[in-house]
């Protein structure tokens, strides 16, 4: 079985020099007072490193998406599912950031990584049923998530636009 799904994933808005990978840890923050700093620099600080980790999450799975050439659909389905686990799992921890300065920035961040988080658990489905249902269902969230990921990218680029910020 040749699954082939591609993602837009890259959010523009975040990239730049590669930063450290984020703490396996990262701090919950339900409840907790937002960042204390410029939406821009919570960009820096908080959003960009885990950005990068589900950048790199995500080219995995469609690296594992596109390989046809396996012997068998268990291989396949295997590594499938592990790429899809660890996006998932990072989704899930990337929603716990500290919280961005801006209510709309907050809400976007959260919106992008909710949907990540569904998109690697419609995958994990898919790897467990085989189903054309959960092929489906797996487009739809990928759909869903690009979605999210656009308006992210607009956020970004708007808290970039009045910081006075360029890519020079």
């Amino acid at each position: 079985m040749a699954i082939l799904l591609t993602a837009g994933f890259v959010l523009t808005g975040c990239s730049g020099s590669p930063s450290a990978n984020p703490a396996r840890t990262a701090p919950s923050t339900d409840g907790s007072a937002p960042y204390a700093g410029t939406a821009l620099s919570w960009l820096s600080a908080e959003a960009r490193p885990w950005n990068k980790t589900l950048n790199d999450d995500q080219a995995v799975v469609v690296r594992a998406s596109q390989a046809t050439a396996e012997g068998d659909s268990g291989t396949f389905f295997t590594r499938l599912a592990a790429a899809c686990t660890r996006l998932h799992d990072d989704a899930l921890e990337a929603q716990h950031i500290q919280t961005a300065p801006s209510p709309g920035l907050a809400s976007v961040w959260h919106s992008m990584t909710v949907h990540t988080g569904t998109y690697a658990s419609d995958c994990l489905t898919l790897t467990r049923t085989h189903s054309s249902a959960s092929l489906t269902r797996w487009d739809q969230s990928l759909n869903a998530m690009n979605t999210a990921n656009a308006a992210l990218n607009a956020a970004v680029a708007a808290v970039r636009s009045q910081a006075g910020y360029s890519e020079g």
